[in-house]
């Protein structure tokens, strides 16, 4: 198994690449690329404005293979920082780097004093949802809007 690195996102270096990420997860998951994926960079902006360590890249070895989105002003659970967007590339999956992105948030949040980080998953993502079910995540409540069907998930920490 490959060694996982984590680094931290820079703009406007990796503005691009962020952007690249945002919207390859959004047509994976919905088949197109939402108005959500267009807004990545003005996110991406906004997160790292918060906190330099709201972006990182995963990679295995030298490879980069993944991103993190950190965002706790998203406030689904009493305590809890959220990620809003993990996306590993399809050929870096099942090589642990998935929970080294996730062991990054959840220490992030436990020295910010958090005691939870809480994830969307898309209802029609089934990898996903076995992915953090793995990994210490159980399911709180299901959204329902118009167009997008989400399970809120819950890690202790």
């Amino acid at each position: 198994m490959n060694e996982v690195q984590i680094k931290l996102a820079v703009l406007p270096r990796d503005k691009e690449k962020i952007s690249e990420y945002y919207a390859a997860a959004w047509r994976e998951i919905f088949g197109e690329e939402l108005l959500y994926a267009r807004d990545a960079a003005a996110k991406a902006r906004r997160l790292l404005r918060r906190d330099a360590g709201n972006i990182a890249f995963g990679y295995l070895g030298e490879r980069e293979a993944g991103i993190i989105m950190l965002d706790d002003s998203v406030l689904l659970y009493p305590g809890a920082g959220h990620i809003s967007l993990l996306y590993l590339k399809p050929d870096s999956r099942r090589m642990g780097l998935g929970f080294g992105l996730v062991s990054y948030a959840a220490e992030k949040y436990k020295k910010e004093g958090k005691k939870h980080v809480s994830v969307r998953v898309a209802e029609s993502n089934a990898s996903a949802y076995a992915f953090y079910k793995k990994h210490g995540f159980y399911e709180i409540f299901r959204e329902t809007e118009e167009t997008v069907r989400q399970i809120v998930m819950l890690l202790d920490i």
